[in-house]
């Protein structure tokens, strides 16, 4: 039997994109794929209360880990103006 499935519509930057498509062409999986994965995979992380950290400490925690990326993830974090969250997210 078919599920029956909706379409979702947003935009991201070039760069971005093009970051999203090599990692999942890397890992055997359809652009589709694979940001259905990360929604379903943040939805249940969420909802379990795995998230313990603001968007900034874990774009730190990134940075840390992956140093090569730092210089592009710098650029991008500048270019989006991402402001720190003022409070932690939790599940209700």
């Amino acid at each position: 039997m078919k599920t029956k499935t909706k379409k979702i519509v947003f935009r991201v930057e070039d760069s971005l994109f093009e970051f999203i498509k090599a990692f999942a062409s890397r890992n055997g999986m359809s652009l589709s794929e694979f940001i259905r994965n990360v929604l379903i995979y943040f939805h249940t992380g969420y909802l379990l209360g795995e998230f313990q950290k603001t968007m900034p400490e874990l774009q730190e925690d990134f940075m840390k880990n992956f140093p090569d990326t730092k210089k592009e993830m710098k650029r991008f974090l500048k270019k989006r103006r991402v402001k720190p969250l003022s409070r932690q997210l939790t599940p209700k």
